[in-house]
């Protein structure tokens, strides 16, 4: 089990790579998210609320968040682990 949290947070940190990337070529599914995917990509709920003005926005926010709290996740996983 020790090895399954560490590989749990690379995940997270290649999905939110993953949407950087995304957004950076403009990946429609990113910009302009379907709305039955509302319980799983939060910018889909700021798009039904407030329009697709501003989804890009938090869309970064929100790959930038996978990123910051997998590599959070990674280096407590990691400590843990000495």
């Amino acid at each position: 089990m020790e090895v399954l949290e560490p590989f749990v947070c690379v995940l997270g940190i290649a999905f939110g790579a993953l949407l950087v990337y995304g957004l950076k070529h403009q990946w429609h599914w990113i910009y302009d998210p379907p709305e039955w995917m509302f319980a799983i990509y939060f910018p889909t709920v700021i798009k039904m609320m407030w329009g697709p003005k501003h989804v890009p926005r938090f869309a970064y926010l929100t790959a930038y968040g996978y990123i910051v709290m997998s590599i959070i996740c990674l280096a407590g996983s990691l400590l843990d682990m000495l």
